[in-house]
């Protein structure tokens, strides 16, 4: 038996031609509630504190600011020895909102070995950058990848150093694990602790560091 629709010919003509109309209205009609489901991306601060060997923040900070980090680490009782000290001082340059160049140096570095005297001298060099591959939004944290470039600038006589090139890559995916106190937006200090969670990495660490955003180099463009 054959269904019939009970509407006329005419009448299905109007539904057909009308057929594609209405689903450009849904379309539109959806549109707006499917934005607002998208993650909101975050502003970039005008400084991103960071702390050299200790933690690395996924996001780099407003594109063209170039922030100087200056702070001193402490660790404690590790395999190869009782306790290394540290003034990283760290020049991080937003190229992009997406890319940044960084350098970083070790002026002084005191270790005491588990057995012998305190050897105290300059420590290493690092150059490298860092490239953000998904920015942080509310709903999702940053993803950001790291190469860097490890070049022997301690001494390895004196245990300060292994004396060779090193060459590291890294997912940064968290923000600074530290407590931050935000002076103004040029100025942060922050500080926190660490602890080994592996054999070979020290038992405890204590720094603490300034952020001073020193240039803003892309000011006024646009």
């Amino acid at each position: 038996m054959e269904a019939r629709s009970g509407l006329s010919p005419r009448a299905v003509g109007v539904v057909k031609s009308l057929t594609p109309l209405l689903l450009v209205f849904v379309g539109l009609a959806l549109t707006p509630a499917a934005l607002a489901q998208q993650p909101t991306p975050q502003p970039p601060p005008f400084i991103q504190p960071s702390r050299p060997l200790v933690s690395t923040p996924a996001e780099v900070q407003k594109a063209g600011v170039l922030q100087v980090e200056y702070g001193y680490d402490a660790f404690f009782r590790s395999r190869d020895f009782s306790t290394q000290q540290a003034t990283p001082l760290r020049l991080r340059f937003a190229a992009s909102s997406r890319l940044l160049l960084d350098f970083d140096f070790q002026p002084v570095k005191s270790q005491t070995p588990r057995s012998g005297a305190r050897d105290t001298g300059v420590g290493d060099v690092r150059v490298g950058f860092q490239a953000v591959a998904i920015k942080g939004a509310d709903k999702h944290p940053a993803l950001a990848f790291a190469y860097f470039a490890k070049l022997p600038a301690a001494s390895a006589e004196k245990g300060l150093g292994s004396g060779r090139v090193d060459h590291s890559v890294r997912a940064l995916l968290f923000a600074l694990g530290a407590l931050v106190y935000r002076v103004n937006r040029r100025f942060r200090l922050d500080g926190g602790m660490r602890f080994g969670l592996n054999p070979d990495a020290p038992r405890a660490g204590v720094f603490v560091g300034t952020t001073v955003g020193a240039a803003d180099l892309f000011k006024g463009r646009k």
